[in-house]
């Protein structure tokens, strides 16, 4: 990600606030675009954006935890910086129990809140290229034939091409034929690496056993 494509949401109608966020976006590349309302912000599709969001705890209509709480049931990549007047204590636990990056009383020391803006821009980052890797899994994973599925499944619970054979009572022959067509779909040069996948992307059942299952749609959606 080149820093020019991140952004920084600044949710807060206090003119003041922006002038003091807005330098300091711009000093790690980012673009800053301003909202007066958290009701004026979701109206905007971040779901594709790399950045942060910085707003006040208060704000007329939806709070700021109320902003929190929706960004979070919307698995969004956007962590939240809060930067407010005369957040009390309470307040403060509240919000970093809900998912907060950090809390930050206004006006905070611009080293203090430019730290957090690039903290929040890489946490970002991460998070969006770890959505992207775990989407292109489920695709490639989406696009196995079903007895391809079945090999996988056995595969990545340990067994053995001779238990795979005896299991699906094809030959040993097909199960490697088929493993080789599983690699190169799945884009992976071994058994090892696709297993390296599974874990990165969280992909486990309740027995903790590698899985991804398919809802109606087709869409695959995996377990953990």
């Amino acid at each position: 990600m080149n820093a020019s494509d991140a952004q920084v949401f600044l949710v807060d109608g206090d003119r003041q606030s922006h002038a003091h966020v807005r330098p300091l976006a711009a000093m790690t590349g980012a673009r800053c675009e301003t909202f007066t309302s958290a009701e004026r912000f979701l109206d905007k599709d971040t779901s594709r954006c790399v950045g942060c969001v910085i707003t006040e705890l208060r704000l007329p209509g939806l709070s700021g935890l109320e902003l929190l709480e929706r960004l979070a049931a919307e698995d969004s990549v956007l962590p939240v910086v809060f930067h407010g007047r005369n957040i009390r204590i309470a307040e403060a636990v509240g919000v970093m129990k809900a998912g907060a990056l950090t809390v930050l009383e206004k006006p905070a020391r611009p080293d203090e809140l430019l730290s957090a803006i690039r903290f929040a821009l890489e946490l970002s980052a991460t998070r969006h290229a770890r959505r992207t890797k775990r989407q292109t899994f489920r695709q490639r994973l989406s696009s196995l034939t079903g007895l391809e599925r079945k090999i996988w499944d056995l595969v990545m619970t340990g067994n053995t091409n001779r238990r795979i054979a005896r299991d699906l009572a094809i030959s040993r022959s097909a199960v490697d034929r088929l493993r080789q067509t599983i690699l190169k779909k799945m884009d992976a040069e071994s058994t090892a690496e696709m297993a390296r996948t599974v874990a990165e992307c969280q992909v486990f059942d309740e027995a903790g056993n590698p899985t991804c299952t398919l809802s109606d749609g087709q869409e695959p959606a995996c377990s953990g």
